[in-house]
């Protein structure tokens, strides 16, 4: 299992690992050291607005997807397949393109979602990046696909907030145990091939 290629920041807490910025606060510095021709491939709900909800209030949000057109093409994904048309007035006001999945084998985690996307692209030396707020979807994403991820803190509301932490907590606890069999394994490995 190769270790994915993390573009975030995190807290450590009780040894458990989860990510410390919203999708607005990325830093800048992290925007401008990505490379042209990327494609990110942005999770809707909890990463760029609260869950269900219709449209982007928060302006630093709106800035921030902004920065990224700059470096390159954004695709909006989300695998609420019912409720697409609020994704797609999103992306049409922002822009930016959006994947209408229909079809349950590009549902997040898939990797048929990123080799459809680099499908679309004219440009055979594309980089890919997820940017989400779950682990055990964009994160397995990008770690299937061979792309960057950025993890995200959700963006939720305060009556969402039970559910969603509780699913988060769950998010933290898988992320977490990948880590760890992962380091146990670039242990293993070291210890039988030593010189």
């Amino acid at each position: 299992m190769e270790q994915i290629k993390r573009h975030f920041r995190v807290e450590e807490e009780k040894g458990k690992i989860s990510p410390k910025d919203h999708f607005h606060e990325i830093p800048k510095k992290f925007l401008d050291t990505q490379k042209q021709n990327t494609v990110y491939i942005l999770d809707v709900d909890g990463t760029l607005m609260p869950f269900g909800k219709n449209k982007i209030t928060n302006n630093h949000i709106l800035q921030q997807i902004e920065n990224l057109k700059k470096n390159g093409r954004v695709v909006l994904t989300s695998n609420n397949l019912f409720k697409n048309e609020r994704v797609v007035n999103l992306a049409e006001s922002l822009n930016v393109q959006y994947i209408k999945i229909t079809n349950p084998f590009y549902l997040k985690p898939s990797r048929y979602l990123l080799e459809y996307i680099k499908s679309q692209d004219k440009n055979e030396n594309i980089n890919m990046h997820v940017i989400g707020d779950w682990w055990a979807q964009e994160g397995l994403l990008a770690k299937l696909g061979g792309a960057s991820f950025t993890w995200v803190k959700p963006y939720i509301t305060n009556r969402q907030s039970k559910i969603i932490n509780s699913i988060n907590k769950t998010d933290i606890n898988i992320y977490n145990f990948f880590h760890k069999v992962n380091n146990l394994k670039r242990g293993v490995m070291k210890y039988l091939f030593r010189k």
